[in-house]
């Protein structure tokens, strides 16, 4: 008996010890495992993620995305995306050059609340209640980890909750075959 506990113990302790096969499959990330989101130390409280890495907030994003169709407000930047962001800015290390972040004017907007009300005014976003569980946070806001997840990893793009072709017609135009990928959230 004492000895089945044993093996049991270690055999525990193997699987636990041993790094994941999603972890594995998002290589940049992967050289410090989980590491690079998750601490077993120290972490942080405020936010709905187990173990969460404590973030910097060396750089204030002032620059946010802007437009006159757009119906919500953007604030500033909470939730997962400021996690990501703490990397994502180019102020804490190294960071690919294509993957730095320090102009929010022109990527999608983030950290605002994706509301049935939101929905009906734009008229031309899905209800959220016909969105995927987890796109959304626990605020019911989008963010990074609306569109981005770490744990997963399509061959052609990795980190995207789904697959989507970055390609472009002759005249410039994004590929319709992307289409799929907005339409999560989007009508058109």
């Amino acid at each position: 008996m004492r000895s089945a506990t044993i093996l049991l113990l270690v055999l525990l302790a193997l699987i636990l010890l041993a790094p994941s096969h999603q972890a594995e499959a998002i290589v940049p990330h992967s050289s410090w495992g989980c590491a690079w989101c998750h601490v077993p130390h120290n972490a942080m409280d405020d936010q709905a993620v187990p173990l969460w890495a404590p973030y910097r907030d060396s750089t204030s994003l002032t620059d946010y995305y802007a437009s006159p169709t757009m119906d919500a407000t953007v604030g500033q930047v909470d939730g997962a995306s400021k996690l990501c962001l703490s990397c994502h800015d180019g102020t804490q290390g190294y960071v690919y050059p294509s993957l730095v972040i320090s102009d929010l004017a022109h990527s999608h907007p983030l950290s605002f609340v994706y509301d049935t009300a939101l929905a009906t005014a734009d008229g031309e976003l899905n209800d959220p209640s016909t969105l995927e569980p987890g796109v959304l946070d626990a605020n019911s806001k989008m963010q990074c980890t609306s569109c981005h997840d770490v744990h997963v990893s399509y061959v052609a793009r990795p980190y995207l909750r789904w697959p989507y072709e970055n390609t472009v017609d002759d005249s410039g135009i994004p590929s319709l075959n992307n289409a799929a990928f907005c339409r999560k959230c989007h009508m058109k």
